[in-house]
């Protein structure tokens, strides 16, 4: 009898696991190609240091894990050394995190509720590769099992990516998926909708509490033309609000959550303060509010009132974040929370068990890894196009350091842009938000074209400008800047300092997280799971960059060609006319910039242009294998002396 049931029970796992895949195959095999001969990265993951100090999770009666902001970041980042050893987490890893902690719940008598807050898309190749974006990504997120997500402001850029999320991915989250405040205009039914659904309320397994959910963006007007988004906090003025209010799910509520792709940091698109006062108004000053953001990429949390707490929990899949809340209906409620670094070692150390080959090996887990390593070989993500020879960062170092990233790329540009001086002179303008990330010393691959400039802007070409004019350009563009955000969007950074304690003197460099959640609503640095020693962070950066493919003194009326992208191109345009008003672009009509082969050139395809010619070898141009093996061996070699132990999951395949 038992072999019996042991059987039906595999073949209904199994039955269950192609259902679930097979539309994900399917589409991976639309993206297959046969390739020629090509250098693959063969990934190799290394955990920090055993020895790291790691606060526990506090739990509650309710607890709250939270991601923010993945922007596609399902595999892990191979850099052998910190800080990207904290987050050497995949996906499979924290989809059987996620069930092994339901599980521990469960045991405990408690509840867990998973929840996303926006931003699935734009910033690695698992999303951004697929036409339509998101396509494989998307289905991957759907098949950790949230409890509540809600959308971001780049599932709204494009117009074919944000009807692929409403006809697929929002089915896929059994109306889980909430957008209070975003609409699209129906052309089958010829009204205005939501994308998902407005609310959703449930009640909770153990504790039988009912939590009721909204799903808000900040005010952010689209470029889709069928999408309207409303200020998020006249969302408790409309209608279908007060019809919820009055209903017998909001009346029996216990805890609101609300989950919103907004930032905590009470700037512009920080409508927080607003949203729970507009809650408040309908539920009183008691009920206990979870409200959960994002957006800036950054680790926050502050209170705004006592009997709330806010919570963001920063970016790429680097982090989760964790908010436990203990109530018994009468007094002040207890709160806590914790930012978990996303690495297998702090997952075990989470889940109170020693990390093991097999302990994130479930079933579900198991399928997910190997779609994850089809979709990076089918994406062809894993193909390499040089070595690094070091790390180039994108906040520690001002843009003048040679360690900057912002440097590398003036550097790049020149090579790249540079023609015969016969041919004519050129100025190239990039805005530094078209950076995204760190570029690690290793292997350079398809995929971190994605991660370092995950954007597709083409570049665009103002001609004959006379160089008194252009040699300002900079200058002008960065004394009137709006902040240097991406090309689609505006990223703040919040540097995040250690506040002079002990902490951590022979630490790992990482998160070191000043929130406003300590005792009281004081400022605190205990929210971080792992102990590390903070990274510097510059402040401010130019917001743009320029540099000129000519060298030596210019005399007369030089002229040149003004390069930059189709972002930029409506900014340098009006910057040239506000240098000289008599300065007219009908006479210097903008056109696309074509490469060598007559190929249009996008940012993303920079650094793989520069890699393949300078990072293959001890000359330029060369295309040595050898070389670039070697010099990962050496990294990986200094990774295991510096105690990063290699790890791998037993799939029992």
């Amino acid at each position: 009898m038992a072999s019996r049931w042991t059987w039906r029970r595999s073949s209904l796992l199994l039955a269950w696991l192609i259902a679930l895949l097979l539309p994900l195959l399917l589409v991976l095999k639309s993206y297959w190609a046969p390739l020629e001969h090509v250098r693959r990265l063969q990934p190799a993951r290394r955990l920090p240091k055993l020895n790291q100090t790691i606060r526990a999770l506090e739990w509650g009666q309710v607890q709250f894990l939270h991601t923010t902001d993945i922007h596609g970041h399902l595999a892990a980042h191979h850099s052998p050394l910190p800080p990207s050893t904290s987050f050497s987490a995949d996906w499979a890893d924290w989809v059987a995190f996620v069930e092994l902690m339901r599980r521990k719940a469960t045991e405990e008598g408690r509840d867990l509720v998973v929840v996303d807050t926006g931003d699935l898309v734009t910033g690695h190749g698992l999303s951004d590769a697929t036409k339509p974006k998101g396509r494989v990504s998307n289905e991957l997120v759907g098949m950790a099992g949230y409890d509540v997500l809600t959308i971001g402001n780049h599932e709204l850029l494009d117009a074919e990516g944000f009807a692929d999320l409403r006809e697929r991915f929002v089915p896929q989250c059994n109306g889980r998926y909430l957008t209070s405040n975003v609409d699209f205009f129906d052309p089958k039914k010829g009204q205005w909708r939501p994308v998902g659904e407005r609310w959703t309320s449930f009640l909770l397994p153990a504790t039988r509490r009912r939590i009721t959910a909204l799903g808000l963006v900040f005010d952010f007007q689209p470029p889709v033309g069928n999408v309207s988004v409303l200020e998020p906090e006249l969302t408790f003025r409309q209608e279908w609000l007060i019809e919820l209010m009055a209903s017998p799910e909001a009346q029996q509520t216990d805890i609101w959550l609300l989950a919103g792709h907004m930032p905590l940091d009470h700037d512009a698109e920080d409508h927080w303060d607003a949203v729970v006062a507009g809650l408040r108004a309908h539920i009183g000053p008691n009920k206990p509010i979870v409200a959960l953001g994002g957006h800036t990429h950054v680790r926050d949390c502050r209170r705004y009132d006592k009997n709330s707490m806010l919570l963001q929990s920063g970016r790429f899949h680097e982090t989760a974040g964790w908010l436990s809340l203990d109530w018994d209906g009468e007094e002040q409620p207890t709160f806590s929370r914790r930012y978990i670094d996303l690495n297998p070692l702090n997952l075990a150390h989470h889940l109170g068990k020693p990390l093991t080959s097999k302990l994130f090996a479930t079933p579900k887990a198991n399928a997910i890894r190997r779609l994850l390593r089809n979709a990076f070989s089918h994406l062809e993500l894993d193909i390499v196009h040089g070595h690094a020879p070091r790390d180039y960062y994108l906040e520690r170092y001002p843009a003048s350091d040679t360690r900057s990233i912002l440097n590398a790329t003036t550097s790049a540009l020149n090579h790249i842009f540079a023609q015969p001086p016969e041919q004519g002179k050129r100025l190239v303008v990039l805005n530094s938000g078209s950076l995204r990330s760190d570029l690690r010393e290793g292997p350079f691959t398809t995929g971190d074209q994605y991660i370092v400039s995950p954007f597709s802007d083409s570049f665009w070409v103002v001609p004959r400008v006379p160089w008194r004019m252009a040699r300002l350009l900079v200058e002008h563009l960065n004394g009137v800047a709006t902040p240097s955000g991406g090309a689609e969007e505006v990223i703040h950074h919040r540097s995040e300092e250690n506040d002079g304690s002990k902490q951590g003197a022979l630490a790992e460099p990482g998160y070191v997280t000043q929130d406003r959640c300590g005792p009281g609503g004081d400022w605190s640095t205990d929210g971080d799971d792992a102990i590390h020693a903070p990274i510097p962070v510059v402040p401010f950066e130019p917001a743009y960059l320029s540099t000129a493919t000519f060298t030596g003194e210019v005399e007369g009326e030089v002229i040149v060609d003004v390069i930059t992208v189709r972002y930029l191109l409506p900014r340098v345009v009006d910057a040239l006319r506000a240098l000289d008003p008599a300065w007219s672009s009908a006479h210097h009509e903008p056109y696309v910039y074509h490469d060598e082969q007559g190929q249009e050139f996008k940012t993303r395809d920079l650094w793989k242009r520069y890699a393949e010619r300078f990072w293959n070898g001890p000359e330029e141009g060369q295309q040595n294998d050898q070389w670039w093996k070697a010099r990962w061996d050496e990294l990986q070699r200094q990774a295991e002396a510096e105690g990063h132990e290699l790890y791998e999951v037993d799939e029992g395949i």
